[in-house]
């Protein structure tokens, strides 16, 4: 297992529960520490999905060594979390319920929180 802290979740547009479901869309930054180093993931939702219905958000990790260390679906899952636990009908930052056509740009937040994520070797998976 490896300890990895998210520090900040920069919201950089969320297009949510709109009339027209093909304008529904998300795409925001999560800055994270690993080993003393820090790193960004994006997050995306995909297009037309409603975000409450999702059944996941889909995690880009530009920096190869994370890929190669860490389990990327056990990583995803701590960044939808961290996502959902700020944004959302269960949120604590932008609490949503109900309503059309929200939509969100620029929101920072900044929010520690230390997981604990498995190695890509826990279970012979590298990206």
């Amino acid at each position: 297992m490896a300890e990895i802290t998210f520090n900040k979740l920069l919201q950089n547009t969320h297009e949510y529960n709109c009339e027209n479901a093909d304008e529904n869309a998300m795409v925001s930054k999560i800055d994270l520490t690993y080993k003393n180093r820090n790193f960004t993931v994006e997050v995306k939702q995909p297009f037309c999905v409603n975000f409450e219905d999702t059944e996941g958000i889909e995690l880009i990790i530009p920096d190869e060594k994370i890929l190669k260390e860490l389990n990327y679906s056990d990583l995803s899952d701590r960044c939808e979390d961290y996502y959902r636990g700020l944004i959302g009908s269960t949120g604590s930052g932008i609490r949503i319920e109900g309503g059309t056509n929200i939509r969100m740009y620029n929101n920072t937040f900044m929010k520690k929180w230390k997981v604990d994520v498995s190695l890509a070797s826990d279970n012979g998976t590298t990206w």
